[in-house]
């Protein structure tokens, strides 16, 4: 396979825990404010983390994956990638779970920046994403995808992407074959 395949697949969560780089430091964006606390109310403002342990994700996880850490991971993303955008406007991308499993979830925010999230809109629509509406959550956009393993499928894919409060956070989870199963991931990764 082509490196900037591998990357491209790596941005896009299709092989999240088995190789987007090395496991020993993570790499991020310019730092801004840490996460807020509630994600349900319409006056909370979603915002980016300061760092992969500044998340309420791993809470979210232990019920599903009890031993979830956070995987530090060293991000080399290809140029015109979904991470290249989300690493070079300041934004941050995060791997927790459990890596000797492969099993867990990528999340990464990022402001979107000279309306990055809108200009990947088409692309989603193109790879089979649908817009959707997140119960109990109020977002300005979300559009998700969800691709089961099979023969022709080599990995289980599970991707959602966010635009709230001017911040895009994109869901990618190994595991659920419907948006209710990343209910606990999303929650947390809004807040």
């Amino acid at each position: 396979m082509r490196p900037s395949v591998v990357v491209s697949l790596c941005a896009t969560g299709l092989i999240l825990l088995t190789g987007c780089g090395t496991s020993s430091s993570q790499t991020k964006g310019t730092p801004t404010p840490s996460i807020s606390s509630s994600t349900s109310s319409p006056s909370t403002l979603a915002t980016v983390p300061t760092s992969c342990s500044n998340t309420m994700i791993i809470d979210a996880l232990k019920p599903i994956l009890p031993k979830a850490e956070v995987i530090n991971t060293q991000w080399q993303p290809a140029p015109g990638t979904e991470l290249a955008d989300v690493i070079n406007n300041g934004g941050i991308a995060c791997s927790y779970g459990v890596l000797s499993q492969e099993s867990g979830v990528t999340v990464r925010w990022v402001k979107d920046v000279n309306s990055i999230f809108e200009k990947r809109v088409a692309q989603w629509e193109s790879q089979g994403f649908t817009k959707v509406e997140i119960p109990g959550i109020t977002v300005d956009d979300a559009y998700f995808l969800v691709k089961p393993q099979s023969e022709t499928q080599e990995f289980h894919i599970w991707n959602l992407n966010i635009l709230k409060d001017g911040i895009w956070i994109s869901v990618n989870q190994t595991y659920g074959e419907n948006l209710e199963a990343g209910m606990p991931v999303i929650k947390a990764a809004l807040g």
